[in-house]
């Protein structure tokens, strides 16, 4: 039986993940808002949410 992965899903959960994370570590002051930083830290969540699209236990039917 073939599993349906959902990488569409984890690209734009990623992406709202990383965007998210870079605001807040901007506020709370842990790194300075330049663009490189938040272009790498929404990157990065990016690359985790792809990931974890394809690695995430599939769903029973």
């Amino acid at each position: 039986m073939k599993v349906k992965r959902h990488p569409i899903l984890g690209f734009f959960s990623g992406l709202a993940f990383g965007i998210g994370l870079a605001f807040i570590l901007v506020a709370v002051g842990l790194v300075p808002m330049t663009v490189a930083w938040l272009a790498g830290i929404t990157a990065a969540g990016v690359v985790l949410g792809v990931a974890w699209a394809y690695a995430a236990p599939a769903r029973g039917r």
